[in-house]
């Protein structure tokens, strides 16, 4: 990912050397928390870490007039892998990382959300010495010889502007500093503001686990190979939830509360495995309820409402860190640990506990479950109403979670601790009615809802050929997928128009729409578009669907496959 000038030798004249600054820096890099761990306990990173897949999107360093590229952008999902990658490429940089150590002789890692409460004017070396007092000795030396320095900032979207981070990206400060930078899609709306170089600026998109990097991880959570193919076999049996297992931490998430579903022998209960994101995050909720921490939640429904509310208000403001202040006027008392975590934020003077939740997804589902609560007065139109507005998509995750906690399935799970709201669904109904057309994230919504009759009324007008125009993930398709199968639409045209990247995945996850394969040969030009690209998803294409109209579909198209190969491209018809 990163690219540099030649290595210069440079190390400061005085103080405390720069080969041994890691373990002072990131001896706490060392160590992660676990979803499934009790509160003050760990888990060393290399235990865990798994080396997601990163695509190139931006090949800036491949135009001739780029010298050094000076400015890395890493963007991707909620959950996806990014802040795991930035932990893990400083801690092999303190561990003496030869090839890193040959680049950098300083690598520092700075999280957004901590820069938030910066409420008075400061400079770039404070933010340093604030976050890492160990640097006290070698800031300046830091701060003069910027081009053997690496900046991490990650979650550019969990913080509001800032002129010193803007200044770094667009190079008016420490222009000869290598800076990288991870966000959410929604991070490069702020990007683009802060008018950066896209000359020396190259941008990389993280996809999450590869299947194979699935089954190293549920081998590394379990620390038993024989527990993890177990797992990974019986969830594959749900082509949709197999299909988020690129996303870590919804491998994180499964594997916590699949663990109890497993021993040595196989399978040890007949529930069905949860198969939405709702789903999930509920039984991990009741996870944690019924044995890390949750009794307060149990016994005292009503302080889930302050908790609730408290998320729901720092997504709509963007706040991730939440200070004691917060906490008491929301009228949380008791700080439930099981969910909130402290987090000391170092000010010139002192040391402020501030806390937070494990991830913005999940802070994103209790937000959710704020408006599903008996308790709650306010209108969801608020969570809503933002879908219309470009640029503004904070609540999509919330979106999403709000329609699941109408499903059947995850509130049986919660009814176990607490009451849920009778609302009728008429008004997310009415809402993914009105916006099917123009906003792709109403179908992972109507995913989420599982709920065949109003998917089929849904779905009688929807333009399909329009509606993959807007596909960016393996994701996308899959929630149309569903959509689609549901109301047992099928798609007889071949004008598919995806995003810019990953064709063939995207393909092969929507072949089970098309189950009228003549219409392939009826459009020469959509099929010439893809080429072998096509071809391979031909090939493959048996081991995605089951049932006895793909297997149909399989031996019409292999049959008609020679026939296929021996066109020329120059034939339209």
């Amino acid at each position: 990912l990163l690219c540099s000038c030649p290595p210069q030798s440079s190390s400061p004249d005085d103080g405390i050397g720069a080969k041994n600054l890691g373990p002072l820096l990131f001896d706490d890099g060392r160590k992660t928390m676990g979803l499934q761990s009790l509160p003050g306990e760990c888990t060393r990173l290399e235990d865990r870490f798994v080396e997601p897949i990163i695509v190139k999107r931006k090949p800036g360093i491949d135009e001739p007039r780029v010298q050094r590229v000076t400015k890395v952008v890493i963007f991707g999902g909620p959950g996806i892998g990014k802040s795991m990658l930035c932990k893990k490429l400083v801690v092999d940089w303190a561990e003496e990382d030869e090839k890193k150590k040959n680049i950098f002789d300083f690598v520092v890692l700075l999280k957004c959300r901590n820069l938030n409460h910066i409420s008075t004017e400061t400079t770039l070396k404070k933010i340093l010495l604030n976050e890492y007092h160990s640097l006290k000795e070698v800031v300046d030396y830091l701060m003069e010889n910027v081009f053997r320095v690496l900046l991490v900032l990650d979650a550019l979207d969990e913080m509001k502007l800032d002129p010193i981070i803007a200044a770094l990206l667009n190079g008016t400060l420490l222009s000869r500093a290598t800076v990288l930078v991870t966000t959410r899609p929604v991070g490069l709306q702020w990007l683009h503001s802060v008018d950066y170089d896209p000359k020396s600026t190259c941008m990389f998109e993280i996809f999450g686990f590869s299947h194979e990097k699935t089954l190293e991880f549920f081998e590394k959570f379990y620390k038993n190979e024989d527990k993890a193919k177990q797992v990974l076999q019986h969830v594959s049996e749900n082509e949709v939830l197999s299909s988020l297992f690129f996303n870590p931490v919804f491998c994180w998430i499964t594997a916590t509360c699949l663990r109890r579903y497993f021993d040595s022998i196989g399978r040890t209960t007949h529930d069905p495995v949860p198969k939405t994101m709702t789903e999930l995050f509920s039984l991990y909720l009741h996870l944690h309820l019924k044995h890390h921490g949750g009794e307060s939640i149990t016994s005292s429904p009503d302080s889930l409402l302050p908790l609730c509310r408290l998320a729901f208000q720092g997504v709509k403001e963007r706040k991730i860190l939440f200070s004691d202040e917060d906490l008491k006027r929301e009228g949380i008392t008791k700080i439930p640990p099981a969910f909130l975590s402290e987090v000391f934020v170092k000010t010139e003077v002192e040391s402020v506990c501030h806390y937070e939740f494990f991830h913005l997804t999940v802070q994103e589902f209790f937000a959710a479950l704020f408006f599903h609560l008996p308790e709650c007065e306010e209108s969801m139109d608020e969570v809503l109403v933002k879908s219309t507005n470009g640029g503004d998509d904070r609540f999509q995750i919330v979106q999403q979670f709000l329609s699941g906690l109408f499903a059947d399935k995850p509130r049986n799970t919660l009814r176990r601790h607490f009451k849920l709201s009778t609302k009728p669904k008429d008004k997310i109904h009415s809402w993914l009615q009105e916006h099917k057309q123009k906003d792709l994230n109403c179908f992972h919504c109507v995913y989420e809802l599982q709920e065949v009759e109003f998917t089929k009324t849904m779905m009688e007008d929807v333009e399909f050929e329009k509606l993959t125009q807007n596909m960016t993930s393996p994701l996308d398709c899959t929630v149309v997928v569903y959509a689609l199968q549901t109301a047992n639409k099928p798609v007889d045209s071949w004008n598919v128009k995806l995003g810019p990247t990953n064709h063939t995945q995207r393909m092969k996850i929507l072949a089970p729409c098309y189950i009228y394969p003549e219409t392939w040969l009826k459009n020469g030009g959509g099929i010439f578009h893809f080429q072998h690209e096509i071809m391979s998803f031909v090939l493959v294409l048996t081991r995605l669907v089951v049932r006895m109209r793909y297997l149909l579909f399989r031996s019409v198209v292999l049959s008609a496959h020679n026939s296929i190969e021996s066109l020329s491209p120059s034939v339209s018809d």
